[in-house]
């Protein structure tokens, strides 16, 4: 193929239908945390739910351009959600994650983009307003693989 041809191929290519594999791999490991049995809160616990040891969890963060630990708590966060905890509001959320001091949850709280929120918050509108570091790519794939329409 000429350099020319190539680039029209190139330029042709639909790249939303492209996987892609790093994010793909951190949306599941992440979403692996909303069916463990109790709350992750640390990163072995989130090795022991994802099944898969926390240096591969590290590395597929790092692939997706996501800190480790934002990442953890925004599979905390939607675990909670899916547990039908925000229905009662956010002392039902306090019982489901394991946080042991008020701050704490305040400041997940905060940075889950849910203090702000006026009504029971969805998982769709953590996705779309949590202040976490968590790529966009990557939070797009993960409401895909939930089946949350977040930012597309």
């Amino acid at each position: 193929m000429k350099s020319s041809s190539a680039s029209r191929f190139v330029a042709s290519v639909n790249c939303s239908r492209i996987t892609q594999h790093g994010y793909e791999r951190w949306a599941l490991a992440v979403a692996r945390i909303l069916t463990a049995r109790e709350d992750p809160r640390t990163m072995h616990g989130w090795s022991r739910a994802a099944g898969a040891s926390e240096s591969s969890l590290r590395e597929w963060c790092k692939l997706a351009r996501c800190r480790p630990k934002d990442s953890l708590d925004l599979g905390r966060v939607l675990r909670a959600l899916s547990a039908g905890a925000a229905v009662s509001g956010r002392d039902d959320l306090a019982s489901v994650l394991d946080i042991r001091d008020g701050r704490t949850f305040q400041r997940l709280m905060e940075r889950a983009g849910i203090l702000k929120m006026g009504g029971a918050p969805t998982m769709e509108v953590v996705l779309r307003a949590n202040r976490l570091a968590i790529n966009r790519k990557a939070l797009t794939c993960l409401g895909r693989l939930l089946g949350v329409r977040c930012l597309e």
